[in-house]
């Protein structure tokens, strides 16, 4: 188990600030050696992009073509929705992490 804090400079929505760290902790996990992975997501947006196996056509793509790359390698990983209020202790991380 562990945890990180990433900068990401002029994100102008939610959705693109929750890829980025999905991404983010795909890259973390991989870094750290884990095969089998959960992800925890507070964006369904996210959740149903990373899912679909359709071609993303979103302001996002990048980011979602990127992770989606990268769980390639994993033997298993997850992505699951958590209610934002239950994502408090991540925000609190991030909020010290810009600190």
């Amino acid at each position: 188990m562990g945890s990180c804090v990433y900068s990401v400079k002029n994100v102008r929505d939610l959705t693109t600030a929750e890829a980025c760290a999905c991404l983010q902790g795909v890259v973390f996990a991989e870094e750290m050696g884990f095969d089998e992975v959960i992800v925890e997501v507070d964006s369904m947006i996210v959740i149903k992009k990373l899912q679909s196996p359709e071609n993303d056509r979103s302001l996002i793509v990048v980011i979602i073509n990127e992770i989606k790359e990268k769980t390639r390698r994993l033997r298993s990983i997850k992505f699951r929705y958590i209610l934002l209020r239950a994502n408090e202790a991540a925000h609190a991380v991030a909020a010290w992490g810009e600190r």
